[in-house]
Parts: C-alpha cells; sequence; structure tokens
C-alpha cells in the first residue's frame, strides 16, 4: 500500500510537470514583449470604450443565402451553417456587396461621437476574404474563388475605413482570423469544399500566407495599434500558426502594438496582452491581466436581417458600466450590410451612448 501511494504521488507530479512544460511561456519567451508591455498599454487601461466592426462578403447574405433563412446567432459563420462551397458562396454574394451606402468617414464620426477611444475593423475574417488588398499570390488569385481579396479594382477598403478613423484621432486594430475555410493548405481546407485531385494541405504553407499578410497589415497602413487575432484551440494553438516568427518581427514593425489572447487556447488564457471575453462579463473580472469584453447590439457579429433582438440602450449602459467598474474594457460590435449601411438601431444605440458618455 505504501509503495501504491508513492508511485501514484510521483504519477501525479510528472503530469503537473508535462502540464507546466506545455504551457506557453508569455509571448512565446520573444524579447520586447514583456519589457515593454506596460507602456504598450497605457492608452488601452485609459480607454476602456471601442467599438468593434464586423464587416465582410457574409454582410451581404445578412443570415439569408438562395432564400433559405440561417437564425443561428452568427450570421458572419453563415457558409459554415450551409455547408457553402467557396466558389459557390461567392459567385452568389459578391453582386450583392454593393457598397452604395460605404461611407466611411460618417462610420468614423459615428464612432467618435459615441465616446469611443478605438476601433477594430475585421481585416479578415474566417471565410477567407480580406479587406485589405494582399499582394500574397492565393490572395491575387487562387483557383477556389478567383481571389481572396474583396475590395473593388482600384480600391483598398481596409485602407479607407482606416484612414478615416486615425484622421478622427482614435486608435484602430485590426481583427484578422486565423481560421481559413478558403485556403487549401489550412487546418480547416476542403471541410466546405470539393478536393477532386486529393490535395494533401502543407500547413507551413498557410503559416507562411497567415505570416505574410500579418506583415502587410503592420507595414502598408500606417499605425496598427491592435492585432486582434481569431481563434485557437486545444488542437491549434501558439506555434501552430507560426507565433514565435510573427511575434518576433510584430514586435519590431509595430513596437507600440498590442495582441490579444487568441493566438492561444481560452478567452481567459493570459497569453499576449488582452484577455477576450466574448458576450459575457466575467463575475469578478480577471486578474492579473488586462481584458476586454467584446460584446453584439443584437444576437450576430456580422450583419443580419432577421435578427431583431436588439438590447435596450440601459442593457447596453449595463454592461458597459459593470465590465469598466471591474477593470475592463468595453467592445461594442457594430455589424453593417452588404452597402456599407449601419442599421439604424446600431447608430441610435451609438448615438445615445455618445450623449451618456459626454
Amino acid at each position: 500500500m505504501k509503495y501504491h501511494l508513492i508511485i501514484c504521488l510521483l504519477f501525479i507530479l510528472s503530469v503537473k510537470n508535462l502540464n507546466a512544460q506545455s504551457k506557453s511561456k508569455p509571448f512565446e519567451g520573444v524579447p520586447g514583449w514583456l519589457e515593454t508591455q506596460e507602456k504598450r498599454l497605457a492608452w488601452f487601461q485609459e480607454a476602456r470604450f471601442g467599438v468593434f466592426i464586423h464587416w465582410g462578403l457574409y454582410s451581404a447574405a445578412g443570415g439569408v443565402f438562395k432564400g433559405e433563412t440561417y437564425r443561428q446567432h452568427y450570421a458572419e459563420w453563415i457558409q459554415t451553417w450551409g455547408k457553402i462551397p467557396s466558389k459557390q458562396y461567392t459567385e452568389n454574394l459578391k453582386p450583392k456587396f454593393t457598397l452604395e451606402n460605404f461611407d466611411p468617414k460618417q462610420w468614423a464620426k459615428l464612432v467618435k461621437k459615441s465616446g469611443a477611444k478605438y476601433m477594430v475593423l475585421t481585416s479578415r475574417h474566417h471565410e477567407g476574404f480580406s479587406l485589405f488588398n494582399s499582394n500574397q499570390p492565393f490572395a491575387l488569385h487562387n483557383e477556389v474563388t478567383g481571389t481572396a481579396n474583396l475590395s473593388p479594382d482600384g480600391r483598398d477598403l481596409y485602407r479607407e475605413i482606416m484612414d478615416a478613423f486615425q484622421q478622427e484621432g482614435l486608435k484602430t486594430g485590426a481583427y484578422y482570423s486565423l481560421l481559413d475555410w478558403q485556403h487549401p493548405d489550412s487546418y480547416e481546407a476542403f471541410q466546405l469544399n470539393p478536393n477532386p485531385t486529393g490535395h494533401v494541405p502543407d500547413h507551413e504553407l498557410y503559416k507562411n500566407y497567415m505570416y505574410g499578410q500579418i506583415k502587410e497589415l503592420a507595414n502598408n497602413y500606417g499605425r496598427l495599434d491592435v492585432l486582434w487575432a481569431d481563434f485557437s484551440s486545444k488542437e491549434h494553438e501558439g506555434e501552430s500558426w507560426g507565433t514565435r516568427r510573427i511575434l518576433t518581427d510584430l514586435i519590431k514593425w509595430q513596437p507600440n502594438i498590442l495582441i490579444n489572447n487568441r493566438f492561444w487556447n481560452g478567452l481567459e488564457n493570459k497569453n499576449g496582452d488582452i484577455g477576450t471575453p466574448e458576450k459575457y462579463v466575467p463575475p469578478t473580472g480577471i486578474s492579473g491581466t488586462n481584458w476586454e469584453v467584446n460584446h453584439t447590439m443584437n444576437e450576430s457579429y456580422g450583419y443580419s436581417s432577421q435578427d431583431q433582438n436588439w438590447k435596450s440602450f440601459p442593457q447596453i449602459m449595463r454592461l458597459l458600466v459593470e465590465t469598466v467598474s471591474k477593470g475592463g474594457n468595453f467592445l461594442l460590435n457594430v455589424g453593417p450590410d452588404g452597402s456599407g449601411k449601419i442599421p439604424d438601431q446600431a447608430d441610435n444605440i451609438l448615438e445615445r451612448v455618445g450623449k451618456w458618455m459626454s
């Protein structure tokens, strides 16, 4: 019995040791991040309120594809709700991404008026299309959808939006999806798309693609205050994305940048600079790290034509005040439609928040 107990204790200690070894070092041990963290976070700790903007090809669907309505809460996931191949998805929605009401200066003025101090824009969501003009070969031309760049010829929608917000004096961040339902070498390759040639995904090629796009975001558009990655799992986190290489160069390209914790698994993990609870306020906050609640005005992040479950102004303010009172920032989402119009309900909420803030 004595020896059995000793063996059990040794086993428990060895498991604990293995778990300790498997945890990521802060910022993967890359120099420059921990040493500058306090300075880099100074503005974020004062800001307290920001606006999230989810806008992409999914916005043209608005939760409806070929007459079928998908009532799931996250309308930006409609491609996977409907199991729609990327080629069919693109051919149907690109003509509906019209931009006829797109006015980034008006967006920026509204957000500034709301009292927000920063904005985070979806530079690329899970469907694999980027608002910025990427020069990566797959983005320029591919056999899946033709191109992974969403901006019309002669325009760069990401640049137009970032310029407008920076001119209003707001900090700006880029949401960047680590998932890609379109790329044949991503971890999600062929979950939605056919694979007639039996292509075997080369994840190293995909990591190079991501690295190249993050490099473009960090070097081609002036100041980048936040890189908001999304999202990891137990199977794919940290070095699965090539984080050591990304972080080694990112801090050189943008010495004042912040990164969230979603290169790693778990919304409250303490890697990176910012914890990211989604659609909930932690009951006692998150001790030992900076954090930011991202929340929606209705249920969906991307525009949804049938989601009319809008939160009242008091509900929004309760979430904001509760978050800030517990030491967090509040990132409130807006989802413009495929024409670029911010829904009237969202416009009204931001107007009222601005009056309260002032």
